[in-house]
């Protein structure tokens, strides 16, 4: 939902007013902007990045835990 709120921000649009289109994938989005990038500068985008602090394992996880 942020991030729904963020590009409504962003572009001025009211996202109430529009959806996607049936025709459109986020398969075929990521697949378009990967070519477009390798052609632009030819290599790879870093589409995820590690977390600086990853999320606590354990099964028992409080607010109070520190990593």
């Amino acid at each position: 939902m942020e991030s729904a709120q963020c590009l409504s921000k962003e572009t001025n649009l009211d996202m109430n007013k529009f959806e996607v289109c049936d025709n459109v994938s986020l398969e075929t989005v990521l697949m378009e902007y990967i070519a477009y990038y390798r052609v632009k500068f030819n290599k790879d985008p870093k589409i995820t990045k590690k977390l600086a602090n990853p999320p606590c394992k354990c099964r028992t996880c409080c607010v109070d835990h520190e990593i």
